[in-house]
């Protein structure tokens, strides 16, 4: 199995490849982010099924304590992403109040199910931090969308649509295999043609680069070891 966690809600790939969110806090599906088609205001601790999630290989949950959004990726490179969208980190398009498909409050747009990000594609791995989430194609692309106030988009300050981020993607010599993310930090795990590997990041990462890099090597390592997505991953 493999899990990833936010400040609020907890995502585990089950045996049979579906996904179970998990409440941390009352909060914890304020915003949909647990994907069984609701939001509450005070949730129940209890696991639940997210809803039309198959073949999952890899999930993310990201937000703060005042938001939460989740992204998962399929067998078949699908990326699907549920939660708070107040910042465009479902990687949706544009959000607008009003719009089909949304819930509007207080100045916040969410999801409640899980939504196809259209734009992305042939993906294998996935990451998210605050209001930001990353995505790593198999050809050795990174992808991010969402905010970027801190740099960690390693592009524009705020991108809807995902966009390939240059100082994380493939070279010459190295090419990605895993991606991370904090609150405002990005992260790529770069390996060479004999396996030999370092971290490269962008954003915001003094703070938690160390913990990054130890928990991408981490992921590498199992990988190697390990069938894909049989290993337990926690992000926080």
């Amino acid at each position: 199995m493999r899990s990833s966690a936010s400040a609020t809600h907890c995502l585990t790939i089950t045996r049979d490849g579906g996904v179970e969110a998990k409440p941390l806090t009352p909060s914890g599906n304020r915003f949909g982010q647990c994907g069984d088609g609701r939001s509450e205001k005070k949730a129940s601790l209890d696991a639940r099924r997210v809803a039309n999630i198959a073949d999952c290989v890899a999930v993310a949950a990201g937000g703060g304590k005042d938001a939460g959004h989740s992204v998962a990726a399929t067998a078949d490179g699908a990326v699907y992403a549920w939660g708070c969208d107040r910042w465009q980190q479902l990687g949706l398009g544009s959000a607008e109040a009003g719009a089909v498909g949304y819930t509007w409050e207080g100045g916040r747009l969410w999801r409640t199910s899980p939504q196809r990000v259209g734009a992305l594609g042939d993906v294998v791995d996935v990451a998210a931090g605050a209001d930001h989430s990353v995505a790593l194609s198999r050809d050795g692309r990174v992808f991010a969308w969402g905010r970027g106030n801190d740099g960690q988009l390693g592009n524009k300050a705020f991108v809807g649509p995902p966009r390939k981020v240059a100082a994380l993607s493939k070279d010459a010599t190295r090419r990605p295999v895993a991606v991370a993310a904090a609150a405002a930090c990005s992260c790529a795990w770069l390996e060479d043609a004999l396996g030999s590997g370092t971290a490269a990041c962008v954003g915001s990462c003094s703070k938690v680069a160390a913990s990054l890099r130890e928990a991408l090597a981490t992921k590498v390592d199992a990988r190697k070891t390990c069938r894909f997505g049989e290993f337990a991953e926690t992000l926080t």
